[in-house]
């Protein structure tokens, strides 16, 4: 039960204050002194209307109405914002619409307030405003509202279902815009395609790249080489002096042979004094062993000379060997270029 209603601001009430008592109350005074002002303000405060700036007195200011009832105690105010007030729970007002917990803690209806000009409580309408109301009273108007908000929503989504099947028409005709786009994708695999053989070539460059170096290296190994090729002649001259060596070998042998048997005659020469014929013989054998010990000296030199052709004759045969290996690799190398890097011709 309303126990205290205070108005402020509010078009003719600047600041008043109305108590009430179990029962009955009623609102007596003068024509245009307010009372229907106080209906306004309890319906402003209830159901948040009306709206705008009409309802606020003219000398201007905040506002506000505020209301005890038994258990709950709710303000609404206006300046430069719309609020409610439960207890401590403040809430924005939009348009019209009151908060959920504002409804509950007052829950009144139209029902309750009567102003003074408004006819006998149901007995002027018709039947069908009557069982309208209870209508209302046994929410069976809520499932009227619900059954025309379902059909309304039904015919929405019909409406947008025809919508949406005309902008599905519309955007079939638009695909078939992009029929070239087909093309398009085969025209990429081929650049795709374009790009990978790039890169493949590229890292065959790369390859070759490489290689070239590698046979610039090799060039250069052989044109170290070449001054080792300029001793092919006298290595064969060597060669034949070797062959000569060993012949000359043999003959010292057989020289040898004689010296050690004319040593033994000159051992022998003063026992055999009388055999004085054999003195040229003997002078003979005597150069022969001088000139046995040139030869021997001759000899000695000449092995040197001829472990020394052995060492240049191994080093020859490594040379060639590495020779014919770097000219195998080289011909390889050519033959994987396919190309001369020295003429720039093709190689068949």
């Amino acid at each position: 039960m309303i126990k205290q209603l205070s108005i402020f601001n509010f078009q003719s009430h600047k600041d008043s204050h109305l108590e009430f008592t179990d029962g009955v109350n009623v609102i007596v005074g003068a024509s245009d002194s307010g009372k229907s002002a106080i209906i306004r303000a309890l319906k402003w405060l209830v159901w948040n209307r009306p709206s705008g700036e009409a309802l606020r007195s003219s000398w201007g200011g905040k506002t506000e109405v505020e209301l005890f009832t038994d258990d709950t105690h709710v303000v609404r105010s206006k300046d430069k914002e719309e609020l409610y007030v439960l207890g401590d729970q403040h809430f924005k007002a939009f348009r019209t619409d009151v908060p959920k917990e504002i409804q509950d803690a007052l829950n009144m209806t139209e029902i309750n307030l009567q102003q003074q000009l408004d006819q006998p409580f149901l007995l002027s309408l018709s039947a069908g405003q009557v069982a309208e109301h209870f209508n209302h009273i046994a929410k069976l108007d809520q499932i009227d509202r619900g059954l025309s908000n379902i059909n309304k929503t039904i015919r929405e989504l019909e409406a947008d279902r025809k919508y949406k099947q005309s902008d599905i028409e519309e955007k079939e005709k638009q695909v078939l815009q992009f029929g070239h786009l087909e093309r398009f994708e085969a025209e990429i695999e081929v650049l795709e395609d374009l790009e990978n053989r790039t890169k493949q070539k590229r890292n065959a460059i790369t390859d070759l790249t490489a290689k070239i170096n590698s046979l610039e290296s090799i060039l250069i190994d052989i044109g170290n080489m070449q001054d080792t090729l300029t001793m092919e002649k006298p290595v064969l001259d060597l060669l034949a002096q070797i062959d000569e060596r060993n012949a000359k070998e043999e003959n010292i042998g057989q020289l040898d042979i004689a010296i050690g048997k004319l040593e033994t005659a000159g051992n022998n020469i003063k026992e055999y004094q009388e055999i004085i014929f054999f003195e040229k013989d003997v002078n003979g054998l005597l150069k022969s062993v001088a000139d046995k010990k040139v030869l021997v000296e001759d000899h000695r030199l000449l092995s040197n000379e001829v472990r020394r052709l052995s060492d240049i004759k191994v080093s020859l045969e490594k040379g060639q060997i590495k020779i014919e290996n770097l000219q195998n690799m080289y011909n390889k190398n050519l033959k994987e270029l396919g190309i001369c890097p020295l003429c720039g011709s093709k190689i068949k």
